[in-house]
């Protein structure tokens, strides 16, 4: 008696194929998850550029500024003094920082020296003659809810970011005795 061909794969053949497949799904899943919030983590380091150059106009020129919201268009965007004689305003828009599009973010709260600055639209005018404010902006990505703080220190010059579960650390912070003991009380 001849016996007919194996139509079907051993048990030992499945568990195999199963097992790469979820090992496969594993790696992929976790780029998946984060190609959906590239435009906000984009947005949320343009947001961390501009206040950045906002520090650095601030600490170069003696002339005054302030950072706008624009709540209508969705935009951050800086202000310098006009000196068109024409114009009435005192404000108009500097050429030289671009504005930032905040599209894929909602700006969830600003904060000045621990102050709410509102959601309506604002104006901060960022004093010369006095020490700069902490400015701290909180953003959510539209498309997946995740959170981030964009800090800028009073006397740093480069902003910092992080995701609002971390604790954010300046930028400008250098640990004098080398153990990172910012954890344990000492």
């Amino acid at each position: 008696m001849t016996r007919a061909p194996r139509q079907a794969f051993t048990l030992v053949e499945v568990i195999v194929v199963v097992s790469m497949l979820a090992i496969i799904a594993g790696f992929i899943t976790p780029r998946l998850m984060r190609r959906s919030d590239a435009p906000a983590q984009d947005t949320v380091e343009m947001v961390r550029v501009f206040l950045s150059s906002v520090a650095a106009r601030d600490a170069a020129t003696s002339a005054p500024i302030a950072i706008e919201y624009n709540a209508d268009a969705h935009t951050l965007g800086l202000l310098i003094e006009n000196d068109n004689p024409e114009i009435r305003s005192f404000w108009k828009r500097d050429t030289i920082t671009p504005r930032v599009d905040l599209g894929a973010v909602n700006l969830t709260a600003a904060i000045a020296d621990g102050g709410l600055l509102g959601r309506d639209g604002w104006r901060f005018e960022l004093a010369q003659a006095e020490r700069r404010a902490r400015l701290e902006f909180e953003l959510e990505s539209r498309s997946s809810g995740r959170r981030w703080v964009v800090s800028l220190e009073p006397m740093a010059m480069r902003a910092a970011s992080s995701t609002s579960n971390e604790v954010p650390t300046s930028v400008d912070v250098i640990d004098l005795d080398d153990t990172a003991r910012g954890n344990w009380v000492w």
